[in-house]
């Protein structure tokens, strides 16, 4: 089931259209297709665009809404007869074994994550000096929910576990295996202890020459994504690493200038 569409579809099969009913996708992307001939859905890149119409020659695939085509997304088809799914840009591949487990992986609503830096982003970062990263505790814990096939007999339910927060900025990233803590001024000058959940970049220039003179700082959880069933004969899965939503901030960073007095 391909969301492929200027509307979403949330129930009822009245809204579906079989992939022989519509003309032949083209293999070109199209900004502004003719209804009759629907195009890839615009805004995907190259391999994004060669895998949906490499996927959806093999399989049967499905379009909901009207013509022009010109979004994708995932969207979860009651019918039991259809068992096919096609969708891009999630990473996770499609196949009748793991469709309900990824259509309730769609439903779950996270939680976005605050970013926290020592120094605040209040305040500015130094150069050559570690900034602290930290994302809040509720938006670093096990999420998931439970989806329900229309009629009620089969439903499926996910679970996602933090594992991990993917930090940009600076044309960088950084990856570390926890939610971060502030600084501790206990610590001193000195790097944080081992085993106390510190994560820290290190700037190497100012922002000063940045668009509108801040860096961009931004924040994902990644989460490991399990799902299991009932009254769909045992159906279970691994859906493996997920990404959360990315939240970004703006963070100044200085340089400390150094005076020398003649003595």
């Amino acid at each position: 089931m391909i969301l492929l569409g200027e509307r979403q579809v949330t129930a009822g099969l009245d809204a579906y259209q079989p992939a022989d009913a519509v003309p032949p996708v083209s293999p070109t992307p199209t900004p502004t297709p003719e209804p009759s001939q629907p195009a890839v859905p615009v805004g995907l890149s190259d391999a994004e665009a060669s895998s949906y119409l490499a996927w959806t020659a093999a399989n049967d695939a499905w379009r909901a809404g009207t013509a022009p085509y010109t979004t994708a997304d995932i969207l979860f088809c009651p019918d039991p007869d259809v068992v096919s799914v096609g969708f891009v840009g999630t990473g996770i591949t499609p196949t009748a074994a793991n469709v309900l487990g990824i259509w309730a992986y769609s439903q779950v609503s996270w939680t976005p994550p605050s970013l926290g830096t020592s120094p605040p982003l209040s305040a500015a970062a130094v150069v050559d000096l570690p900034t602290y990263l930290y994302v809040n505790s509720g938006a670093y814990q096990a999420t998931g929910t439970t989806a329900t096939v229309p009629g009620g007999a089969v439903s499926a339910t996910v679970v996602a576990t933090p594992v991990k927060v993917v930090w940009t900025t600076d044309g960088d990233s950084v990856t570390c295996p926890g939610e971060g803590v502030p600084y501790n001024s206990a610590w001193g000058n000195s790097p944080a202890p081992a085993g106390s959940g510190a994560c820290t970049y290190t700037y190497s220039d100012t922002s000063a020459d940045q668009p509108g003179g801040t860096y961009s700082l931004s924040a994902t959880v990644w989460y490991h994504a399990t799902w299991t069933s009932t009254g769909a004969g045992g159906a279970a899965g691994d859906l493996g690493l997920v990404p959360g939503p990315t939240v970004t901030e703006q963070i100044t960073v200085d340089q400390i200038a150094s005076v020398i007095t003649a003595g």
